[in-house]
């Protein structure tokens, strides 16, 4: 039989299902197998199905409950066979569930043995970082997980590693000299003032960072420049910092538009790529899947007053794109994982938690099967 014939969408009845209530859906089987079960739905309420036979054949299931509708009736039946159900154009379409594999590492400096925070992880050409204890974990649908980690100073390494494993990763400083940058005592001590008047956490100080000039340069750690100066901290509100390099003007003169900069504790974006000055505002980041996220402040004008508030971006590593991490942007993202959509839906602090939904759908979508 082929392929295509396995792909059945179903009308008979071989399992006892019946309405409860105005809208509430019984289940009633006993050791049938799960596509019998679904060919009875489907007849029952004219809903069609969309699977290959052999993934549901195989699983028997046993059920005697009441549910308030059929999309969760039927999630609660492919649960118990550990399959995944999605709705499109109104048919119920069932795949099977990949099994997810996880690695969790530790990267340290070879000559201290004190971990290394903010190295860049690269995988199955997504991104994460390690922690501030020096420890990253990797979750995907290969049992094999080719790696490479990057790291401020640091020789690149690349890794082969089998899925359970718990590699601890020795990386070594690189052998290059910075050059001498010579930082005004005023700006040092202003950021010393600053930090005392307004308790920064983080702090500003003088910082060893690596420059980059372009977002592909970035995501291919190509770094132009290697560079000492004073990163300055400047505290937003809502817990958002902006950072800022303050190397000497003759320094900066030469460095003209710059993306971003890492420094050991992560990384620092400005995706309108500006020109640096002493003012030019730069925002921590980190990785969510094939997007960079960072928060900043925006401000609007109203009734000739200034509100400010939060706002999470998004850049689309594959393209550069910015997109604002709204709850309509989020809807757009996550589309196709109707559940996840419907949880969101209902969510009743929508705002404070895009970003949580975003990762858990990055989590949800790498697990599963195409």
């Amino acid at each position: 039989m082929s392929t295509a014939s396995r792909v059945i969408f179903v009308a008979l009845l071989l399992c006892t299902s019946h309405f409860v209530q105005a809208q509430n859906i019984r289940v009633q089987c006993s050791n049938q197998p799960l596509n019998r079960v679904l060919f009875g739905l489907g007849e029952k309420y004219g809903v069609q199905f969309s699977f290959r036979s052999e993934l549901s054949a195989g699983c028997v299931v046993t059920d005697n409950s009441s549910y308030s509708n059929l999309k969760e009736a039927i999630i609660s039946l492919t649960e118990k066979c550990n399959l995944n159900v999605r709705i499109s154009n109104g048919v119920f379409v069932i795949t099977g569930r990949k099994k997810l594999y996880s690695l969790m590492g530790y990267v340290y400096d070879s000559l201290s043995a004190l971990p290394l925070s903010g190295a860049l992880i690269v995988y199955a050409n997504r991104y994460t970082q390690t922690d501030e204890d020096g420890y990253f974990f990797l979750t995907g649908t290969d049992s094999i997980f080719n790696i490479e980690v990057n790291h401020l100073s640091y020789q690149k390494r690349a890794f082969r590693l089998k899925a359970g494993e718990a590699p601890c990763i020795e990386m070594q400083q690189k052998s290059f000299e910075l050059q001498e940058v010579m930082i005004k005592a005023n700006d040092v001590q202003s950021a010393k003032d600053s930090i005392n008047q307004n308790n920064f956490t983080p702090k500003s100080g003088i910082r060893k960072t690596s420059l980059f000039f372009k977002l592909e340069d970035f995501l291919a750690n190509r770094s132009a420049m290697e560079l000492k100066t004073l990163v300055r901290v400047n505290d937003e509100g809502y817990q958002i910092y902006n950072y800022q390099l303050r190397p000497e003007k003759e320094v900066m003169r030469g460095i003209g538009k710059l993306f971003a900069f890492r420094d050991e504790n992560g990384f620092y974006v400005n995706p309108r790529t500006p020109k640096l000055r002493n003012f030019t505002d730069y925002f921590k980041a980190d990785f969510l899947d094939n997007y960079i996220h960072f928060v900043m402040v925006e401000e609007v004008y109203i009734d000739r007053s200034v509100v400010r508030f939060p706002a999470d971006k998004l850049i689309d590593v594959r393209t550069g794109k910015v997109i604002w991490l709204t709850r309509n942007s989020l809807r757009k993202l996550i589309a196709d994982d109707p559940e996840l959509l419907e949880l969101f839906n209902d969510e009743k602090s929508k705002s404070a938690k895009i970003v949580s939904y975003l990762r858990e759908y990055f989590l949800r979508k790498n697990s599963l099967a195409e």
